[in-house]
């Protein structure tokens, strides 16, 4: 078989900027998936330094617990959001923290309080943000839909849909965590 090195594949820049953006997504996608693992084996690690002291010797030295739907929603858009930095680089300006919390959020988690517990400077801490997110979830959402706290937290359809991506894959890892430690 001969082959002939005369001819070459021309590509023009439209074709490389295609390539280019199909690359970043693949990445992207590797940077999502191990920073859910990541994200996943910080939650498991910090329930074993939780469990007590005392181990009996017929009982298992740690018991696994399972997030759950509302849960992984909550980590889902804070994945979203800020992908778990209190501090990101590409915030709008106007939000912040891990869950980017607007000033808008923070005076009405306060109206349904009901007096002015949290401060702007509280949406960079995230138990405060989280706390936040609980509060106005509680209110808006006492049934903890999932859906409904997506849409709660941010109406955009593309927004809905990557989030819910990432909900559906969090729940898939969860499954077989499950299965596997049956």
């Amino acid at each position: 078989m001969k082959i002939n090195y005369n001819m070459a594949t021309v590509f023009t820049k439209k074709d490389l900027v295609m390539k280019k953006s199909e690359i970043k997504k693949e990445f992207t996608n590797i940077y999502f998936l191990f920073g859910v693992l990541i994200l996943m084996l910080m939650l498991i690690s910090t329930q074993l330094l939780l469990i007590t002291q005392v181990k009996k010797i017929d009982q298992p030295a740690y018991k696994l617990t399972y997030l759950t739907d509302f849960e992984l929603i909550e980590f889902a858009i804070i994945w979203q959001e800020s992908k778990a930095n209190p501090n990101p680089k590409y915030s709008d300006g106007e939000s912040e923290g891990i869950l980017q919390i607007t000033p808008i959020y923070v005076k009405e988690c306060n109206r349904i309080l009901g007096y002015n517990k949290y401060t702007l400077h509280d949406r960079r801490n995230p138990l405060k943000s989280h706390e936040m997110f609980l509060v106005v979830q509680n209110y808006h959402n006492p049934e903890k839909d999932v859906k409904k706290a997506v849409k709660l937290h941010n109406k955009g359809k593309r927004y809905f849909e990557e989030v819910m991506d990432r909900y559906n894959c969090l729940k898939l890892y969860q499954e077989i965590l499950i299965f596997k430690n049956k």
